[in-house]
């Protein structure tokens, strides 16, 4: 669907003001075994390839930037810090001393 439309879609958005430079992910088959993700830019259309088997997500702006900066859903470390044990009683109206 829309990885067959990705260089109009990109060309359009420049077409409207958007700058080339803006950053884009494109996630195909997203949350399932098979994700995967390319990042660009909206003027190099060109260097993404989807694999056209299934949905296709962009994201579009500088959020793309993060992509890679946060850990992936099932690899977040679950233990709480310090600090977020403190919170929770401060929150409570307990002793912040």
């Amino acid at each position: 669907m829309g990885g067959a439309r990705i260089a109009s879609i990109f060309a359009q958005l420049v077409a409207h003001g958007r700058a080339p430079s803006t950053p884009v992910a494109v996630i195909e088959n997203g949350t399932l075994p098979g994700q995967r993700v390319q990042v660009t830019d909206l003027g190099t259309p060109d260097t993404i390839a989807p694999s056209g088997d299934g949905p296709v997500l962009l994201i579009i702006g500088e959020v793309v930037r993060y992509h890679g900066a946060t850990a992936p859903v099932g690899e977040v470390d679950a233990t709480p810090s310090p600090r977020a044990g403190r919170a929770a009683t401060d929150a409570s109206g307990g002793d912040r001393g």
